[in-house]
């Protein structure tokens, strides 16, 4: 136990300090300390039955003092590399919204059609086919795209702009405010100014929403391709003809009727431009020409063709030939028998009779026809069938008449006097043959006019 006074400590049981010799109160403390933990034992039974309210506040109250005392927790400071890893995650989420926005602007109808109309007028074959949508075959492909333009005008713009005046139901029902529904196409019409005018021009520029979309997320503009390919274009030919375009030859894939006399073709979608023909009849005789496709459902014939030149001045000098000997044989007052080898054996006893006229009305007292020449025989036309061509040909030939002026005698010459014959030819295998001459001239006049 320990001395009150002091505090030093002495032995238990002990009335005195041993060091300061004060009185030990050990009856005291031991009651108070008795009486103490009786308290404390009441209070805590009490405590334990009945729990003060204001008690509980206090606690209450001491515990959010104490949370609120608690030193807040320092946070750490970012790392380098985090930083780097947010910033670069930051330029990506940027850029993906940059590009998004400008992907989405290059695949508005509009921005197509104008990327389209400045390729058209300057003609660039490339660009073109990068932006239309080429089914590409036999007659349409980017190789003939390039020739078919490659003649082509190209437009110098001074200005051009897309013209938003309303102009079909839809976009006058759209200037209105009456909404409608999605389009599947667009017509954009372009108003252009050419360099050195003032004049306006329009071109109409029509697109088709594609059921893919572009770039994964937008709708897919792509030109109508109708502006540069024409549909279903036929061709007729002589049967059992060879015919070519471009070097390309049409066969069975392209051949949709055939009859006695014509061939026919069908081409289901061919480039609008200018084509190199060429026909091979039966007989070898070979057409050759221009095509010019402008527009569907068009035709072609080979009478638009024309023959190879080395051809057609067989064809003059065999026609002057004939002629000649017709005359040259009523001059010589053959019959014709002497000349019927130079008819076709079918067609001889129809011109037999028109020989015979010739030479009645040729050698008549009133004038009669003393000397006739050829001069020039030049093809107009002809129309030209599977074993058949007639020539339209205009001749110019001089003659010399001799005819009574009461008793007298006299001759009256004629020169550059022209007239139009019709001449049909017999195609054979490799060969041909005269088979009949029209409208020519059986009667001389020494009148002068």
């Amino acid at each position: 136990m320990f001395c009150g006074e002091c505090g030093a400590k002495n032995k238990k049981g002990s009335a005195f300090c041993e060091k300061c010799g004060s009185k030990l109160e050990v009856e005291e403390e031991i009651e108070k300390t008795t009486k103490k933990d009786q308290v404390k034992k009441t209070n805590k039974k009490e405590e334990t039955k009945k729990p003060d309210k204001k008690e509980e506040v206090k606690k209450t109250e001491k515990v959010e003092e104490i949370k609120k005392e608690e030193p807040k927790k320092e946070r750490k400071p970012i790392s380098k590399k985090n930083k780097i890893i947010i910033g670069i995650v930051a330029i990506v989420v940027a850029i993906l919204v940059a590009g998004y926005m400008y992907l989405g602007s290059l695949c508005k109808p509009e921005k197509i059609a104008i990327k389209y109309f400045k390729a058209y007028t300057s003609k660039d074959a490339d660009k073109i086919a990068n932006i239309i949508k080429l089914d590409e075959s036999d007659f349409v492909s980017k190789k003939l795209l390039k020739e078919a333009l490659k003649d082509e005008e190209k437009i110098e713009l001074e200005n051009y702009a897309i013209d938003n005046t309303p102009t079909t139901t839809k976009e006058i029902t759209k200037a209105l405010g009456i909404k409608a529904e999605d389009d599947m196409s667009k017509s954009i019409r372009i108003k252009y100014i050419k360099k050195g005018s003032s004049k306006e021009y329009y071109k109409t520029i029509k697109l088709v929403k594609s059921k893919n979309k572009k770039y994964l997320f937008f709708d897919n503009w792509v030109v109508d391709s109708s502006d540069l390919i024409a549909k279903d274009y036929s061709l007729s030919v002589p049967a059992d003809s060879k015919v070519s375009l471009n070097g390309i030859e049409l066969g069975k894939k392209y051949k949709k009727d055939n009859s006695s006399s014509y061939d026919s073709y069908l081409i289901p979608s061919i480039l609008k431009g200018t084509y190199k023909a060429k026909v091979t009849l039966k007989s070898g005789i070979e057409l050759t020409g221009t095509l010019k496709v402008d527009g569907n459902y068009g035709s072609f014939s080979s009478n638009n063709l024309k023959f190879e030149s080395k051809t057609e001045k067989k064809f003059v000098n065999e026609i002057k030939e004939n002629i000649s000997l017709i005359y040259n044989s009523v001059l010589e007052d053959k019959s014709f028998e002497d000349i019927k080898d130079s008819f076709d054996e079918d067609s001889r006893d129809n011109f037999e009779n028109t020989f015979n006229t010739i030479k009645q009305n040729a050698l008549s007292e009133y004038s009669k026809l003393k000397e006739i020449k050829i001069t020039n025989a030049e093809i107009r036309y002809f129309n030209i069938s599977e074993d058949n061509v007639r020539f339209s040909v205009q001749v110019t030939y001089d003659y010399k008449v001799e005819y009574k002026n009461g008793e007298e005698t006299k001759e009256y010459s004629k020169t550059g006097r022209t007239t139009t014959i019709y001449v049909t030819y017999k195609l054979d295998n490799k060969s041909y043959k005269l088979s009949k001459i029209e409208s020519l001239p059986t009667y001389f006049s020494h009148y002068s006019y």
